[in-house]
């Protein structure tokens, strides 16, 4: 996976951090090219910590609800680790700036849970808005 550092673009304060996401998103191509992925949207395999929460596009404010260890993510949504089986909702987002390595929240629909371990819930989400 490339070292460069990724800079920042200016976005106006009421739009999603899409920006830091279009930037990392070849770097996972990048990393996951030889895989065969037969979906609609390649998934790419991604190992960090997450956080769920919601998000106010009104003063920025993110208030975590849980933490959560991300799997895979597309252009379209993530796989997670989550220790709490989150409803299914329109008004989630993810905050990916430690996977990312800059501040990254994206709106997000939990679409399901499953239960995996105790205390350990398989999650899938799909973004809430496009990138671009």
């Amino acid at each position: 996976m490339s070292t460069r550092l990724l800079t920042p673009k200016r976005t106006r304060p009421d739009q999603p951090d899409w920006h830091v996401f279009q930037q990392w998103l070849p770097s996972l191509r990048e990393v996951a090219r030889e895989l065969d992925d037969p979906r609609a949207t390649p998934r790419y395999p991604v190992h960090g910590p997450i956080k769920l929460g919601h998000h106010s596009p009104f003063n920025k404010r993110f208030m975590a609800l849980c933490d959560g260890w991300a799997t895979d993510l597309s252009a379209q949504g993530l796989g997670a680790l989550v220790e709490y089986p989150l409803p299914p909702t329109g008004d989630m987002a993810v905050d990916l700036t430690h996977l990312v390595g800059q501040r990254c929240v994206l709106p997000l629909r939990v679409v399901y849970v499953r239960p995996l371990l105790a205390h350990v819930h398989r999650l899938g989400a799909m973004f809430t808005c496009s990138a671009g």
